[in-house]
């Protein structure tokens, strides 16, 4: 014998809405947290490449060490990008809404909110790819560096 579409129950959709609000606001956390370590990155590339700048010019560590804490610097740039387009219109959103019964709006209101996550969640995923190359490259120019500076019998000569 089948349902009569009152009998349906539908999800608690206000557990749903508080949930994905907070893995929203849980994501602006970690967005914050990447921020600084960005700011961090850019500011120890700025660092670095003033120690280089005063070191003696010709040296193959030299030239690593410069390139690599330009591309830090470039990367950690990257990472602080700033996130454009993704979010849900607020003039746009009201108007749909009003024309909804309460059901019908926080279920579009739940959708929009979940496709609007997940776009976000892929743009952090690429903002901490991009901060991880720039570390890396930062390590690469201390350590190229170091070498410059300890006058390690090892010269690269380009």
């Amino acid at each position: 014998m089948g349902r009569k579409k009152d009998d349906v129950h539908h999800p608690p959709l206000h557990i749903i809405h508080d949930e994905l609000v907070r893995q929203r606001d849980s994501l602006a956390r970690r967005a914050d947290a990447m921020n600084g370590r960005a700011t961090v990155l850019i500011g120890s590339a700025a660092i670095a490449g003033s120690l280089q700048a005063s070191s003696l010019f010709g040296n193959g560590w030299l030239i690593i060490a410069v390139v690599a804490t330009a591309a830090a610097a470039v990367f950690g740039i990257l990472a602080t990008a700033p996130r454009t387009g993704i979010d849900l219109d607020p003039a746009e959103l009201r108007n749909k809404l009003y024309l909804m019964n309460e059901h019908d709006a926080l279920m579009y209101l739940i959708d929009n909110k979940n496709h609007v996550h997940a776009q976000q969640e892929n743009l952090l995923a690429s903002r901490a790819r991009w901060l991880r190359v720039g570390y890396v490259c930062l390590v690469i120019s201390i350590l190229a560096f170091v070498a410059l500076v300890s006058k390690l019998q090892v010269t690269i000569t380009f």
